[in-house]
Formats: C-alpha cells, structure tokens, sequence
C-alpha cells in the first residue's frame, strides 16, 4: 500500500510476534519488535511536514481528490465528515462492516461521512458491490500518507492487530483515530480525548465511535491529545 497505516501481517492476518503478548511488555516494545526500528526515529522520520495536504482549505481537498482520481467529490462532498481507511483489502480489516457503520451513521445523520478506503486486495471486487455514493475505494495510491491531514477521521475496524502503525501515523497528522479494541490498540490510544475504541464485530458501536469522533471534529473536548500521548510514549 503505502507507508501511511500499514501493518505487516502474516497469512492469518495476525501480526508476526504478537501471539504471545507477554513477550512485550508494553506497546512501544511490540512495534520495536514488529518493524525492527526504534520508535523515536521514525516518529521524527513520520512527523508531519509543510507538504502533507490540510483538511482545511477547499484548495487542499481539491487537491487530494484530483490526485485521488475524483475532484467532483469536493463539490458534492464539501461538508462532510472525511474519514479515510488505509488498508489490504483483507477479510481482516473487516471493511465491510466499516462500511456497514457509515451508511448507518448516514442514515441517521445530515451532515454525512464520505468513507475513503485507499488500498488494494482480493476482495476489492466485492466491496465495490457494496459501495453507495458516501463509499469510495480507490484502490493503491502512491505516497498516500502525503494527504492524511486533507482528512478529519482515521478509522481502523481490524478484527485482529499488532500495534499498528496507522495509528501512530494518523495521530502524527493530528486524526481523531476509532479502533478496535483489539492486541495493543488500547495502549496506544490509552486516555486520549481523540481516540475511540469500539468493538469491530458491532455495527452499532462502530456508529458509536463515529459519532463521537465527529463530535470531536466540529468541538475538540479538553485533555490528552493521541499525538502528544504517541510522541510521550514513543
């Protein structure tokens, strides 16, 4: 895929390593051991920099999407919730129910997700079939961790996970990021005031996270900050 929220997984989608959790003491020993590279360096090497497209300016989503593929989706998108998922397009990740989650958001709310999933993989056919107007896959895209910041979301539904980087990433770029509660998520996203676990076998609490994210996005709540608890923990 890209650099940008990727976790190496073996065949059974679980993450090498990571079976005996009592083998790492706690979540920045899992990554070390996982990506063999010590955290702090790649944190400062993955810090967000002035060439990564922001969320805020009409010129900046335009941007995105034009190198995306679909500059009309600004027109018709401009007021959504911008949510993206880097990801295989592996059982695993568990998108259909993702995407199951936003249409149920969709349903119940005015202002809309637009649900960007960028990645590739056997079942990108059949989400494709599952896809309504507020869905878009968009297959590979290279650098994509370049446009993080043109987003407001990060969702990740995986039903099994190390300790992601695309956690680490997306708080870098300054995401919201709803997870599931699953291997070492929890430790990553610990207290933050912008992470949100949810249950990814459960559509409603995925909605859940959803909401309460969204609710972040229009008026940040007061406390720790996932950025500042990654680059503290990291």
């Amino acid at each position: 895929i890209s650099a940008l929220f990727v976790t190496a997984t073996n065949a059974t989608g679980v993450a090498p390593g990571f079976a005996d959790r009592a083998n790492y003491p706690d979540a920045r020993a899992k990554c070390e051991a996982l990506h063999g590279a010590p955290l702090a360096a790649w944190i400062a090497a993955n810090a967000p920099g002035p060439t990564m497209v922001r969320r805020g300016s009409a010129a900046g989503q335009l941007a995105l999407f034009r190198q995306l593929g679909n500059a009309d989706v600004v027109a018709t998108h401009g007021d959504a919730f911008y949510v993206v998922t880097v990801a295989e397009l592996h059982p695993n990740k568990n998108l259909e129910r993702a995407m199951e989650a936003v249409k149920s958001y969709n349903l119940k709310h005015e202002r809309k997700i637009l649900y960007t999933i960028i990645g590739d993989g056997e079942l990108r056919e059949y989400l494709k079939t599952k896809a309504d107007r507020n869905i878009m896959l968009l297959g590979f895209v290279p650098d994509a961790a370049r446009y993080a910041k043109a987003f407001d979301i990060c969702l990740l539904p995986s039903l099994k996970e190390g300790v992601p980087y695309a956690i680490l990433e997306a708080a870098l770029a300054g995401l919201p990021v709803v997870a599931s509660r699953v291997g070492g998520i929890p430790e990553v996203l610990g207290d933050a005031s912008d992470g949100y676990l949810v249950n990814p076998k459960d559509v409603r609490d995925i909605v859940r996270g959803l909401h309460e994210a969204a609710q972040y996005v229009i008026k940040p709540s007061a406390g720790r900050i996932l950025s500042s608890i990654v680059r503290e923990k990291f």
